[in-house]
């Protein structure tokens, strides 16, 4: 058995009120780290005869492992109906898929954090 967490991976991360968890949201399950990619795909809206085409990066799903405190994996996260229905898969069978409730942009280079709920789980 590996290492007993710490204390500070026991707990939320601090985030931007705009997408901390409800008071009323209870305690934290379960801390994971992921590595992996978020894929996008660059789609392009036509102009017309006065505009120029326009390019915009839309997520197509993400892709990674998620471990535990010790480096362990322990399940995937994945979009497999699509990006607007995430889901994380642990190695035990059980399924969380969850929608976006809000979102805050720490860094206009980054990708928006998000705060997600669960649309349905299992096991």
């Amino acid at each position: 058995m590996g290492a007993e967490c710490s204390a500070a991976w026991q707990a939320a991360p601090a985030v931007d009120p705009s997408i901390a968890l409800p008071a009323d949201a209870g305690a934290l399950v379960l801390h994971v780290a992921a590595s992996g990619t978020q894929n996008y795909a660059c789609t392009m809206t036509p102009g017309d005869a006065t505009t120029a085409p326009t390019y915009a990066f839309t997520l197509v799903a993400p892709a990674a492992t998620l471990s535990d405190c010790n480096g362990v994996p322990i399940g995937d996260h994945s979009a497999p109906t699509g990006a607007a229905a995430p889901q994380w898969t642990n190695r035990d069978g059980s399924v969380i898929v969850g929608h976006r409730v809000a979102a805050y942009t720490a860094d206009a280079t980054a990708i928006p954090w998000l705060l997600l709920a669960a649309s349905s789980h299992s096991a």
